[in-house]
């Protein structure tokens, strides 16, 4: 049985890799090497900047949002029954099949 905290099999050395967790990766200062890596993170700090100023505030207020896509809704199922409805052929009634037996209406 493996000790907790040892990959099994092998020679007991740490296998290839990280093997740290993932949060490990975020923990603070971001480094850079060379002017165009800091200016990629500049870029990407500003969008995300950006990001999180257009989803701090929502779009439509709580009534506006209730109910606001039921129409679209409505429209789009009423769409899709027709769709499903084309695909198959017309109802037939047994009646005009049988009017030719109907001579005449008295059992005289």
């Amino acid at each position: 049985m493996a000790r907790p905290g040892r990959i099994s099999g092998g020679s007991g050395r740490q296998a290839s890799g990280s093997l740290q967790p993932a949060a490990a990766s975020n923990l603070g200062a971001l480094r850079v090497s060379g002017s165009a890596q800091r200016q990629a993170m500049v870029r990407r700090l500003e969008v995300e900047a950006e990001n999180h100023y257009w989803l701090s505030a929502p779009y439509m207020t709580a009534e506006q949002e209730r109910g606001h896509a039921a129409e679209r809704r409505a429209r789009a199922f009423e769409a899709l029954k027709a769709a499903c409805a084309a695909r198959f052929p017309p109802h037939r009634l047994v009646e005009p099949q049988l009017r030719h037996l109907e001579i005449t209406r008295k059992w005289t």
